[in-house]
């Protein structure tokens, strides 16, 4: 008898210990469902279908589909090991530092709904206990577009090699001004992985597209004339949904604009046809109010080989109160944390944003759920992070070398964009002040770049337009001419010396630079423009000293390594 009542406790304490190891797998917080209650059609489909079918489909990004029973229950281990370790769905931000529309994030009770689904041998269920397909049932999220557009040229990705960033130029030709209240991007294939949208009214992209043969042109580097629309961030991710403006904050497509899209694409094994579609939605009702956008940022980075914690710290001070709607951060691989906060006038902070694990394949713009209101006197601030050593496992360069500011992946950059309302007799202000400070951090960035290489030709072009753009052709001038000297291959340096001779009325002069330009780039359309502007003026039989006139050439920053001008963030 006592055997008995041994055997039994014996069991019993076993039997505890066993249920004890089961529930100490499952998350923390998770409260078990009755053994072999979870099934897939009522419990797991749901969760699977909103927060993970959006991407793994035949024309998203992910690399393979969960739309049915058995697509999730081939992958059934590794979905459990990803959401485990909430590296999927992915969402960046940390919670409870900022609150952001469409968290893309699942709860403890998600979780530990796929902890014991797997664990318990992947009960499928009864069939009507499934939610709705989750393949859309039509073409377009929001119906038919009322403009479809696609890349002029179809794009051949290659089978292999490192991933591609790529520029598509995208004329609209439209009959005139149209507000958009929405805009919708589709890949087409799994292996575009991002996509920037922004406009351009001149001729700058069309020039770069033309330069290289095929379709568009290579590297993230775009003109300071492809912007984004006013106050807006304009990106695609995977699993982004249409985007819709906020009400009564349509923007404008102007009618001579080319869309510019700036792909990310990873290549898969084998050749891919690129031909992203991009579906926009008008309305009759013009903005009522606009957006502003403001960018701290550092483009003095300098990250010596080995460094694990370089830090980039940049802040200004609103000059007005303002609301933000939402922010944007950006950075390349070596970024690890990102922390942004706004400290009011009687000193209590708020968070923006906090990304402890920053990765470079997974950004994204965030619409605050609450839009923020702060005081005048407010400081932005930011505070970012970087590993340039080998325990970085995302640090390209292995071994690690030094690293400095650039549009190219390999460089490293560091932004955070800030989308602020406020009041239209408060606008003319906070963009004055704003400007000054951009264009004080852009004159001491270029003066640090020539000191550490005066040999930087990208340099010596960007301060002779810096000092363009601000009318001082004579202090321009030289830096075109050592640009020249430096590589005499460029036609760039005498396109802006042939604008500037012409603004002067020195016509002999501005028609050998311009000529020049040309002969080194037959399809440099500015250079063949302003020279047609010279043959249509009366000949001078001397050169009168210099008028008034500035420079048509001047189109600011388009140099890899110069920082994107005000409302132009970097691709997402």
């Amino acid at each position: 008898m006592l055997r008995l009542v041994l055997f039994a406790a014996i069991l019993t304490a076993l039997t505890a210990l066993k249920l004890a190891a089961q529930e100490a797998k499952f998350v923390a917080g998770y409260a078990p469902r009755s053994s072999g209650s979870v099934t897939f059609s009522r419990d797991v489909a749901p969760i699977i279908f909103k927060n993970c079918s959006g991407c793994h489909r035949d024309d998203q990004a992910a690399p393979f589909n969960l739309l049915t029973y058995g697509d999730v229950r081939r992958k059934a281990k590794t979905i459990l090991d990803v959401v485990e370790r909430r590296y999927m769905p992915p969402w960046p931000p940390e919670p409870g530092f900022g609150e952001f529309e469409d968290e893309c994030r699942l709860t403890v009770d998600q979780i530990g709904l796929i902890q014991q689904w797997v664990r318990e041998g992947f009960k499928e269920g009864r069939p009507e206990d499934l939610p709705p397909d989750p393949e859309r049932n039509e073409r377009w999220e929001l119906g038919p577009p009322d403009l479809v557009v696609t890349i002029p040229e179809t794009y051949t990705l290659a089978a292999d090699g490192k991933d591609v960033y790529h520029n598509f130029v995208i004329p609209l030709s439209l009959a005139g001004n149209r507000f958009v209240r929405a805009i919708e991007f589709r890949p087409a294939n799994k292996a575009v992985h991002h996509a920037g949208m922004y406009l351009d009214s001149t001729r700058q992209s069309r020039l770069l597209d033309l330069r290289e043969p095929g379709a568009g042109f290579s590297g993230l580097a775009l003109p300071v004339s492809a912007s984004s629309p006013q106050g807006e961030f304009l990106s695609w991710q995977p699993g982004r949904r249409a985007y819709k403006s906020r009400d009564g904050f349509a923007w404008t497509l102007p009618k001579d604009a080319d869309f510019v899209l700036q792909l990310h694409m990873k290549p898969s094994g084998k050749p891919e046809i690129i031909r992203p579609e991009v579906g926009f939605y008008f309305t009759d009702r013009a903005p009522a109010r606009s957006f502003f956008k403001l960018v701290l940022t550092s483009t003095s980075l300098d990250i010596p080989a080995g460094e694990k914690n370089y830090l980039l710290e940049d802040s200004y001070r609103l000059p007005v109160d303002a609301t933000v709607y939402g922010v944007n951060p950006h950075a390349h691989f070596l970024c690890r944390e990102m922390r942004a906060q706004a400290t009011l006038p009687d000193g209590t902070r708020k968070w923006l944003l906090l990304i402890k694990d920053w990765d470079f394949f997974w950004q994204g713009a965030y619409r605050l759920k609450t839009p923020m209101p702060l005081p005048k006197g407010t400081l932005l601030s930011i505070h970012f992070t970087y590993d340039n050593s080998a325990d970085n496992p995302r640090n390209p360069n292995q071994p690690p070398r030094r690293v400095r500011y650039g549009g190219d992946s390999r460089d490293e950059m560091g932004e955070f964009w800030v989308q602020l309302l406020v009041s239209p007799t408060d606008y003319p202000k906070l963009y004055s002040d704003y400007q000054a400070k951009y264009e004080t951090d852009t004159l001491n960035s270029l003066v640090r770049r020539l000191q550490v290489d005066p040999k930087d030709v990208t340099t010596q072009i960007s301060m002779g337009k810096f000092m363009m753009s601000r009318g001082a052709t004579n202090e321009a001038m030289p830096y075109f001419e050592r640009a020249a000297e430096l590589d005499p291959s460029l036609d760039e340096p005498h396109l802006f010396l042939g604008a500037i001779h012409l603004s002067r009325n020195r016509t002999a002069s501005a028609r050998t630079e311009l000529e020049q330009a040309i002969k080194l780039n037959p399809k440099n359309y500015q250079a063949i423009d302003e020279l047609r502007l010279l043959s249509s003026q009366p000949a001078r039989k001397t050169e009168p000293k210099e008028r008034s006139r500035r420079p048509t050439a001047t189109n600011g920053f388009d140099s890899p390594s110069e920082i994107p001008a005000p409302d132009r963030p970097a691709i997402k």
